[in-house]
């Protein structure tokens, strides 16, 4: 005789999905440099430390869009890196970004970029970054 399915909703099954997210969350925050910030607020972190838990939101959470104003903003060199390095991996895993920066290092790590200055878009500016992307 065959075991009955468990609903979604058995505390087992449920306290297991738990189990699994939290560890993944644990995941993306080591993975953005802030695995020692587990049990801190949000809120209570600097605008450099929010913005890698936003990101490491967005690969837990593994969204199909992810909107990005100024990700690399008030982070330092190697911090920046890093956050490059996560938004690269989101993309290859199926994720769609779109990115807002003034910061030159961005572009370079985008497959594709479209200038707007003062809200005009250029025209053959989004195939600009496919010519030079590294």
């Amino acid at each position: 005789m065959r075991e009955p399915r468990l609903s979604r909703l058995d505390p087992g099954t449920v306290a297991q999905r738990a189990s699994r997210e939290r560890r993944a969350a644990r995941g993306a925050l080591a993975r953005v440099g802030l695995g020692h910030r587990v049990g801190h607020q949000a809120t209570k972190l600097s605008g450099s430390k929010r913005h890698r838990v936003a990101i490491a939101r967005a690969t837990v959470g593994r969204q199909a869009i992810v909107f990005a104003d100024e990700p690399t903003g008030n982070l330092d060199s190697a911090t920046r890196r890093l956050i490059l390095d996560r938004m690269r991996e989101m993309n290859r895993q199926g994720a769609t970004l779109v990115v807002i920066s003034h910061d030159d290092h961005v572009p370079a790590a985008c497959t594709r970029r479209i200038d707007m200055p003062d809200g005009q878009l250029i025209p053959g500016s989004a195939n600009a970054a496919r010519r030079s992307a590294p």
